[in-house]
């Protein structure tokens, strides 16, 4: 598996990167139970809402035409409708969550406070809020910080202009300001650069929001995934381990040190999805692996080889990491000679720069999961477009197991399963350049592509002198 996306919709427990059960009922989504609770209690709270607000939900396995007209990938996806537009979801998973996600998205995305009473009310009913203390509503201070608002979907804004709630709330100064309230780590951040410009706050904001060491949830995933910080610490961890608080503090400490290049991670044995995507038992227990997820391309990772309770030697090796002076790990099958007897080739992650990359061929690779039904679906179908193409000399039709192989390259970005990525042959000897396949996934849609895309002339067999070979056989 090789893309920073699909890692997260991995560890957000997505079905289309982690095998279903073998029958897809709705019963059998655990985070669809988890939330039903919390939807339903969020439900009751809107509709007391003034004006009253409502939500719904759809079974999307018994209603697949909504499903794909949403482009629904996993389960539970949660998206908001506003004139007629669809926006996607991507606050956390409790009832006070949703509620105050939905509030915000159907009214103003800050509350003005007057009194220092609202103020304490405000800033007690979450862990994290933002003030915006001003002079007067308006103005280019002001405008920045309502822009930042509506943009921030489960951080609840404020904005007052009263001295007395600035005192109360030990604010110095009388300048336009934004401050972040948090019922951890240091308790308060001020933003201390151009207030006049929404996305330095915004980012302000998206940083000191997340602590410096986050328990892994899918309540804290979206704060997670949802920053700047593509960097990711995962130190795998019992709490009953023996010297777990110490080890917490220790970890703690060093992510001071990398605050807005890595996020420090805790992550319990109980999110055994994530362990068993490292390949990572309870006996290993406590370990850590670094992760770096750029937008970009592929996903990195940096198994840590040392002593995981000491946060020193840990920041030590995140710092090699930042700088670039250690590789990533990449897993791989071991190659077999029987890998290119078939028509379609078996690339290992050992074998794809032989296969793929060093040599003057076009290549079309499918990578698959095969626990994956519609990898299933296509095999037939890709084993008969090699087969029909098999007179090409200068073509591989070659698929890859992304759940057992990974690979690293600028512009391979696999985001879910099947992904198919054409690599045509250059002529002057440069690196090939990865082509996502774009079109209908059956032998006529990929001949037609390759017909056009290729580099050698693709050769098609006559579709005549094809149907009367066939039914010389048959006689």
């Amino acid at each position: 598996m090789s893309g920073a996306g699909a890692f997260q919709r991995f560890l957000t427990a997505s079905p289309r990167l982690f095998p279903p059960p073998t029958n897809p009922a709705p019963q059998w989504c655990g985070h669809c139970k988890k939330l039903t609770p919390e939807y339903a209690q969020a439900a009751t709270e809107l509709l007391a809402n003034d004006p009253p607000l409502r939500i719904a939900k759809v079974d999307a396995t018994a209603n697949d035409a909504i499903a794909q007209r949403f482009k629904v990938q996993g389960f539970p996806t949660l998206k908001f409708f506003k004139g007629g537009a669809d926006l996607e979801y991507n606050g956390g998973r409790t009832a006070s969550e949703i509620v105050s996600w939905v509030q915000r998205k159907s009214g103003p995305a800050y509350t003005a406070i007057t009194t220092v009473d609202e103020a304490t009310a405000f800033k007690a009913k979450d862990t994290v809020t933002v003030f915006g203390f001003f002079s007067e509503l308006e103005g280019d201070a002001f405008d920045a910080f309502a822009t930042m608002a509506g943009g921030m979907d489960d951080v609840p804004c404020a904005v007052t202009t009263s001295a007395e709630v600035r005192a109360a709330l030990e604010v110095e100064g009388t300048d336009n300001a934004v401050v972040l309230f948090k019922d951890f780590d240091e308790g308060v951040s001020k933003f201390d650069g151009d207030v006049t410009d929404s996305a330095a706050v915004s980012a302000f904001v998206g940083l000191e929001r997340v602590a410096l060491l986050t328990e892994f949830s899918p309540e804290t995933a979206p704060k997670i995934f949802g920053g700047p910080i593509k960097t990711h610490v995962l130190i795998m961890a019992d709490s009953k381990g023996e010297g777990f608080e110490a080890a917490k503090a220790s970890w703690t400490e060093a992510a001071k040190g990398y605050r807005g290049e890595a996020l420090f991670i805790w992550v319990p044995p109980s999110e055994d999805r994530i362990l068993s995507f490292f390949e990572v038992t309870e006996a290993d227990l406590p370990t850590a692996v670094v992760v770096k997820m750029p937008e970009d391309s592929g996903m990195k990772k940096f198994p840590f080889a040392g002593d995981a309770n000491n946060g020193e030697e840990l920041a030590a090796f995140v710092g090699t990491v930042v700088s670039g002076e250690v590789k990533p790990t990449l897993k791989s099958e071991e190659p077999e000679a029987a890998d290119l007897e078939g028509p379609v080739a078996v690339i290992k992650g050992k074998s794809f720069d032989d296969i793929v990359l060093n040599n003057d061929k076009d290549v079309l690779v499918e990578f698959y999961a095969p626990w994956c039904g519609h990898c299933k679906a296509l095999a037939p179908v890709y084993e008969e477009l090699a087969t029909k193409l098999s007179a090409n000399e200068k073509l591989t039709i070659a698929k890859m197991d992304s759940t057992a192989n990974e690979v690293e390259m600028e512009g391979l970005n696999i985001r879910g399963f099947p992904t198919i990525f054409f690599f045509p042959a250059t002529t002057d000897g440069s690196p090939k350049t990865p082509m996502e396949f774009e079109g209908s996934r059956d032998v006529e849609g990929f001949t037609a592509f390759l017909a056009k895309h290729t580099t050698h002339k693709l050769v098609v067999p006559d579709a005549e002198a094809a149907e009367a070979d066939e039914a010389k056989d048959e006689l």
